[in-house]
């Protein structure tokens, strides 16, 4: 799903972008006031228009972030479903503005929603991307907590079910195996 997700994002990005270059000349708007616009722009710089004028270091940081979010994906990708939606949006939306920029040297933004900065689709990718990954890592954190809390209530029971006190303490500093961890205790 990773990659498809990707290639889906990858290519509406570009070609939502190619449609804004072919129909409005830059800085043009359609419709010319309103709320809800599009705007041809072109960013130098990277998400609400910071950075102007380093695309060059900018796609340096990209071709970084694709690579960070493919270690992602193989340390911890597969488990779930969210997180591997969250990848492939994020990885869609960096490899769209990651090409504009090797190809144009700035990216194409053409969403104008009110106040908020202009934008394009592989940004709103990277953005909800962002936002699946940052909960999916809060709620999986709550749930390793409880896993753990779990094996160390369940630690504490197999102490008290018949187990010698030495053979816990053997099997917790390493000098006994725990599959003879049931020897009795006149054996120890």
């Amino acid at each position: 799903m990773l990659w498809v997700l990707a290639l889906v994002v990858l290519l509406l990005d570009q070609s939502t972008k190619s449609l804004i270059v072919a129909w409005l000349d830059w800085g043009e708007s359609w419709p010319a006031e309103g709320f809800l616009r599009f705007t041809h722009a072109r960013n130098t710089g990277t998400a609400f228009s910071l950075f102007q004028g380093h695309s060059n270091i900018l796609s340096f940081v990209a071709i970084f972030a694709v690579g960070v979010l493919l270690w992602v994906y193989w340390t911890t990708g597969s488990k779930s479903f969210i997180l591997r939606l969250a990848l492939g949006l994020q990885l869609g939306g960096a490899l769209g503005n990651l090409l504009d920029r090797l190809n144009q040297g700035y990216v194409t933004d053409f969403l104008d929603v009110g106040p908020w900065p202009i934008f394009n689709v592989a940004d709103s990718g990277i953005s909800v991307g962002m936002v699946l990954m940052v909960w999916y890592f809060f709620m999986n954190r709550d749930e390793d907590e409880a896993t753990s809390a779990v094996a160390t209530s369940a630690s504490a029971n197999q102490i008290g079910t018949g187990r010698c006190h030495q053979c816990t303490d053997a099997m917790r500093y390493g000098t006994l195996h725990p599959a003879d961890s049931n020897v009795p205790d006149t054996q120890i």
